[in-house]
């Protein structure tokens, strides 16, 4: 599947991965357990290794603005 993002969104993320998560042959990302409110992001990945992966008590969340719209725009 080809995916969007925003410019905007693309300005705010600064992603030492080159964006491999919006290349639709490899589409390298994180599975995200979980969101509330669309604020709360919520990984299993736990071991992942990227610069907005954070551990929050037993929790591994994202802060990533690509990886949001992703999960919000296409449910990915």
């Amino acid at each position: 599947m080809e995916v969007e993002i925003s410019q905007e969104t693309k300005n705010l993320t600064d992603c030492k991965k080159g964006f491999s998560c919006l290349n639709q042959e490899t589409r390298d990302i994180c599975k995200i357990g979980y969101c509330v409110e669309e604020m709360y992001y919520f990984i299993e990945d736990r071991d992942i290794d990227c610069n907005f992966r954070f551990n929050y008590g037993y929790a591994t969340m994202c802060r990533c603005p690509t990886r949001k719209e992703l999960y919000s725009k296409y449910g990915i």
